[in-house]
């Protein structure tokens, strides 16, 4: 009669480990479809990027139309909150998100209002 060969203990954590290390693939596979499915959304903005880090904000100048009148300069860009409210206004009108403003003061002079917008 022959004799029926034992299965070791090695063979059965041998095969344990494949079904896990078969499990793991799978998983990244999965989480990798993810990722890629998510950038092609992305590129193709049918979705909003939110991770807008990499974008650098683009600058615009606003000027201050002042002018000398009965004596007195009169500014359209008086103070910080009408430099940012303009700029958060000029942001929309170019379909991009505010970002930052910037406002000099320039006493005796038209102020300077730096707007920043990404995309």
């Amino acid at each position: 009669m022959p004799r029926k060969k034992k299965k070791s203990k090695s063979g059965k954590r041998f095969s344990f480990r494949n079904k896990w290390l078969f499990i793991s693939a799978i998983i990244l596979l999965i989480i990798a479809l993810i990722v890629i499915v998510s950038i092609i959304l992305v590129q193709l903005e049918i979705i909003k990027n939110p991770l807008n880090f990499r974008l650098v904000p683009q600058e615009f100048i606003l000027k201050d139309e002042c002018s000398v009148i009965a004596g007195q300069l009169i500014h359209t860009i008086k103070n910080a909150g009408t430099c940012e409210m303009k700029c958060k206004i000029n942001c929309d009108s170019l379909e991009m998100e505010f970002y930052n403003y910037e406002f000099t003061k320039n006493p005796g002079n038209c102020h300077e209002c730096k707007c920043y917008c990404k995309k």
